[in-house]
């Protein structure tokens, strides 16, 4: 017989069974309507213990996240941080560029 293993956080899983809707739904996530009637669990591989959480609220460290590709590398304000880090320089080369700073 099989111990029982309580799932972490970070664990991947593949799951198998039946899809049905949620009695009740949670609109705020993105599988807030659906769960699975689970029949088989494999572990495919676990994690213990990350400092690093993908959620939106938590900060974990936006230069380890990148560093490492963390998950929540796509997470609303490290994305819209990414953009801003690329924008900046351009407009400011394209100000200086077009009052004549880099000819020569």
């Amino acid at each position: 017989m099989k111990r029982p293993v309580s799932l972490g956080r970070e664990f991947v899983i593949q799951a198998k069974g039946k899809v049905r809707a949620r009695s009740n739904k949670n609109l705020k996530i993105f599988t807030g309507e659906i769960e699975i009637d689970v029949a088989e669990l494999n572990i495919l591989n676990r994690r213990r213990n990350s400092s690093v959480h993908n959620e939106e609220e938590t900060d974990g460290g936006e230069e380890l996240r990148m560093r490492y590709r963390l998950p929540g590398s796509q997470r609303t304000s490290v994305k819209n941080n990414i953009i801003l880090r690329h924008r900046c320089p351009r407009k400011s080369r394209k100000y200086m560029d077009s009052h004549g700073v880099y000819r020569g």
